[in-house]
């Protein structure tokens, strides 16, 4: 069980990093300038317009962009948080090694952390199905 929990920290470590990675490569600022020029642009438009219609396609596209800005980021927080649970798990099961505690409770508590860890992995595969249409896979992070 210790070996899968080491394998889950070091995979949700790695994740985390490349969407760190990313996350800087991406000027948040200049996006949001381009949200605020995009909708001026809509709004200031006459229906029916091309450069309006345009300027529409363009609106919903930072907006989706910054939609999974967010996503990313409330991935990272609760993977940071299962990489520090993880973590601190292993500082007390070696504390509990130490003391003699019984081997069934560390089989529970491995258990349970084994549980988050899944839902951690199934979140990180969810948001790399997420970051795929945007082709962020060709961008190798």
């Amino acid at each position: 069980k210790t070996d899968r929990l080491v394998e889950s920290f070091i995979d949700m470590a790695v994740t985390c990093a490349r969407y760190e990675q990313y996350l800087e490569s991406v000027d948040l600022s200049e996006m949001e300038r381009n949200r605020q020029r995009w909708e001026r642009i809509v709004k200031n438009g006459e229906k029916g317009d091309e450069a309006t219609n345009i300027a529409r396609k363009n609106l919903a596209v930072i907006l989706k962009r910054l939609d999974k800005m967010k996503e990313i980021h409330r991935y990272l927080m609760v993977a940071r948080g299962q990489l520090d649970l993880i973590e601190n798990s292993f500082q007390l099961i070696a504390d509990q090694i130490v003391t003699m505690q019984s081997p069934q409770e560390l089989t529970g508590q491995l258990d349970e952390l084994l549980d988050g860890v899944e839902s951690i992995k199934q979140t990180a595969e969810d948001t790399e199905r997420l970051l795929n249409p945007l082709g962020m896979r060709d961008l190798d992070i």
